[in-house]
């Protein structure tokens, strides 16, 4: 036997990175915390109506989503923080939930002659229905989408607005003609009105070839990984422009922040948190040479047994994720 005294696993670079990343994400949880009364004060009537056991975990809940491993390069710059912070507060201000109405993923951005990530919130289908048709002041009490192939029959009744769909049972019904949407428009309190309008394929792919920078530099993304589910949201994008005003913050939440819909020009009506001080309260400047960083006075001396609890609580990778 050797005399060797025994050490710990080998610390790698990549190790110490994952070791920073996790300190990154406690930071988010701690500012989460610390800042939970404006986050429920600005939250949506339908959050604000829960219990506050309810409201904790429907919170929790959507710091999980975002502690997302496939969100662990926005934790290592400013912006990309930001950006983690942002979704947390858009999404008590919908009340979609992260992975069932609407989720994350990370966008790469270009800072001068870096690259860095930012986390991108984009809503589901199923969120469009839940941000329409319910919160506080829903549009439509009813909403409803398909997708047109050659062989499937659709007509569109123009006294009623309603939708005939048809759809071919086979192996195969064809290429896709284009996508229906449907809305049971509230007009008053007591009367609706059904309207319906057809976006044909070369419509929306024409939109698409205009607003996705993915799809105009590489043909990649979500347009060619999820064609049908884009191809439906842009349709029922286009649908909603005439009914969604451009001051509200509905309008943000549907088409982003596009020159359209600037987020400077709407009417949000919330306690935001401002970006400079937000940033302070998230950051972890890197020490200078020879300089102790904050905390390390609590940590250990090495970062071995740090290492080892993360590996041990690190989730299964079972291609399952929320994203």
């Amino acid at each position: 036997m050797s005399d060797q005294p025994q050490t710990g696993p080998h610390i790698t670079p990549e190790m110490q990175a994952i070791v920073s990343i996790d300190q990154k994400r406690g930071k988010i949880e701690s500012v989460v915390e610390e800042q939970k009364d404006r986050l429920l004060k600005n939250a949506c009537g339908y959050v604000r109506s829960m219990t506050p056991d309810n409201q904790a975990a429907f919170l929790a809940r959507t710091v999980s989503a975002l502690l997302d491993d496939k969100l662990a390069e926005c934790f290592t710059s400013p912006e990309g923080k930001l950006s983690i912070f942002r979704i947390i507060e858009e999404t008590l201000a919908t009340g979609l939930e992260l992975g069932k109405h609407a989720y994350a993923v990370p966008q790469p951005v270009k800072r001068g002659d870096k690259w860095i990530k930012k986390a991108r919130y984009d809503v589901k289908r199923q969120g469009f229905h839940a941000l329409l048709c319910g919160g506080d002041k829903p549009l439509f009490k009813d909403l409803r989408w398909g997708t047109v192939y050659t062989k499937d029959k659709c007509s569109i009744d123009g006294e009623t607005g309603k939708v005939g769909h048809q759809i071919e049972i086979g192996p195969t019904r064809g290429p896709i003609v284009g996508v229906w949407v449907q809305a049971e428009i509230i007009m008053t309190t007591d009367t609706t009105k059904t309207e319906s309008e057809f976006y044909p394929i070369d419509v929306i792919h024409n939109i698409r070839d205009n607003h996705s920078e993915s799809w105009k530099k590489n043909k990649s993304g979500p347009w060619k990984d999820d064609p049908i589910p884009m191809a439906e949201k842009t349709a029922i994008k286009a649908f909603c422009r005439p009914w969604v005003d451009v001051k509200d913050a509905l309008a943000h939440t549907i088409y982003g922040q596009t020159e359209d819909f600037p987020r400077g020009d709407v009417n949000m009506s919330r306690d935001d948190m401002p970006d400079a001080i937000l940033d302070t309260a998230l950051s972890t400047p890197d020490p200078e040479p020879g300089e102790t960083p904050p905390g390390a006075e609590e940590a250990p001396a090495d970062i071995a047994d740090e290492v080892e609890s993360l590996s041990k609580d690190a989730p299964d990778d079972d291609g399952k994720g929320l994203f």
